[in-house]
């Protein structure tokens, strides 16, 4: 298994648990849709092969560029649900009476 996918508590190997610890722990999880795309593709070697996929691929800035994507649509989808969510709940709302 790629190391890749394994969340450490201690993520910066310091020995302990720490603060400085959050800031590699945001970037991991803001690189996992990316590195899943990657991680996806690799699996068929034909594919990984013409890609140049190869474990240097993991964080860098083409998986940005994707993850970055992911984070946008997901966000997007998020948006649309909440709205629609809360147009169904206002829709169903009965009118107070005498308000015409």
């Amino acid at each position: 298994m790629n190391h890749r996918w394994e969340l450490l508590a201690d993520i910066n190997l310091v020995g302990a648990v720490t603060i400085s610890d959050l800031c590699p722990w945001l970037v991991w999880v803001f690189f996992v849709p990316g590195d899943g795309i990657i991680y996806f593709l690799s699996r068929y070697q034909a594919t990984a092969t013409f890609l140049e996929i190869t474990p240097g691929t993991y964080g860098n800035w083409a998986t940005g560029l994707m993850s970055s994507a992911a984070w946008l649509i997901g966000a997007y989808c998020a948006l649309l649900v909440t709205v629609a969510i809360i147009s169904a709940i206002f829709e169903t709302v009965p009118e107070a009476p005498g308000n015409s």
